[in-house]
């Protein structure tokens, strides 16, 4: 994306530099996000051969998420070195 014109006045841009992400897809309610984000944390990272992120961690909402429903399918890209 190159215009963000379009963006609500409360979000804004960030431009992030190359990096090694983990990238990992919620397919269930927003409110059962804490149970995703608790297996990344407590499974997932102690279980890999990667050292915890430095950086920022975010998440990225596409088309396929319906923010007035709460359903569909976002990212949590969690930058990694191996």
């Amino acid at each position: 994306m190159t215009d963000f014109s379009g963006l609500p006045t409360a979000f804004s841009r960030l431009r992030l530099g190359e990096q090694k992400y983990a990238v990992f897809a919620h397919r269930e309610h927003i409110s059962a996000i804490r149970r995703t984000v608790c297996t990344i944390w407590t499974k997932w990272l102690p279980d890999s051969d990667t050292r915890p992120p430095m950086h920022l961690v975010f998440e990225r909402f596409g088309e396929a998420f319906d923010f007035s429903t709460g359903t569909g399918i976002f990212e949590i890209w969690i930058p990694i070195k191996v």
